[in-house]
């Protein structure tokens, strides 16, 4: 009580904790399964493995889903891969929330309210537009990431937290249940263009979809992000090598972005 009254996160109890930034790597490990579940079920078949169902299965992505045990909840996870960018440009497109606010055309407001720099985490507030009439939703999670230079890997984690600094507004909904896990793996060198990725995901927006809005959101709203996640990642990675310099939590110190103005999404494409 006293630390909540105080305004303190409690960063051992609620934070990212290391056996949990370390097992996001081990995401790899089930999509290798799950792929190769997909290659051997016949195609007049939806395979299934574990629970996870395929909902897409495309050449660079593959979607599936699992249901949660609740009425129309689904977690979803997602592989692809890209050539055309680097790993870096890509891990840093996703911690740079200046450079986000300025692709997610669905983000009104989200920065940063608490951050652990030895541990490389964060406490974000992120207010998200859903259709009229719902109300936006808004998320207050913790975020830590990690690159891996043994495994070669890159890693974020998120999962939602209470935090004293951002009570409950009676403008937004607030999803209390969140959690998203990447790792991402450099086909050569996390500088060089060529990774693999994979995405785990799931929250529950405080609503009743019916089932086409589930359906419609594993056929075309992945794929759609993931598709203005790569376009921003190119404009990251142009940026990268004229010199922008990324506000991305180091652990040592935040960096500043160099004050340039951000051009609208579909500039990135």
């Amino acid at each position: 009580m006293l630390l909540s009254a105080a305004g303190i996160f409690h960063w051992e109890r609620d934070g990212v904790s290391d056996r949990e930034i370390e097992s996001v790597s081990d995401e790899m490990v089930e999509i290798g399964k799950l792929i190769d579940n997909a290659s051997m079920t016949g195609s007049q078949e939806t395979p299934v493995h574990d629970g996870w169902e395929v909902v897409i299965k495309r050449s660079q992505l593959i979607v599936w889903r699992r249901h949660m045990g609740q009425h129309n909840l689904y977690e979803y996870k997602v592989y692809g891969t890209f050539n055309d960018i680097s790993a870096t440009a890509f891990y840093t497109t996703q911690l740079d929330l200046d450079f986000w606010s300025g692709w997610d055309r669905q983000t009104m407001a989200i920065h940063i309210i608490d951050q652990d720099q030895t541990s490389n985490s964060s406490v974000i507030h992120w207010v998200y537009k859903y259709p009229y009439p719902m109300y936006p939703r808004d998320y207050v999670f913790v975020r830590r990431h990690k690159v891996c230079q043994k495994s070669k890997k890159m890693v974020i984690y998120a999962k939602a937290v209470d935090h004293p600094r951002c009570p409950e507004l009676g403008s937004y909904v607030r999803i209390q249940q969140y959690q998203s896990k990447m790792v991402i793996e450099p086909h050569t060198t996390f500088d060089e263009n060529g990774f693999d990725y994979c995405l785990t995901y799931f929250d529950d927006p405080q609503t009743h979809f019916p089932s086409l809005c589930y359906n419609w959101l594993a056929s075309t709203g992945v794929p759609d992000f993931v598709e203005r996640l790569h376009c921003a990642t190119v404009e990251m990675q142009r940026r990268m090598q004229r010199g922008y310099h990324p506000n991305v939590q180091t652990g040592s110190r935040s960096e500043q972005h160099n004050g340039s103005i951000r051009p609208a999404v579909e500039n990135y494409c």
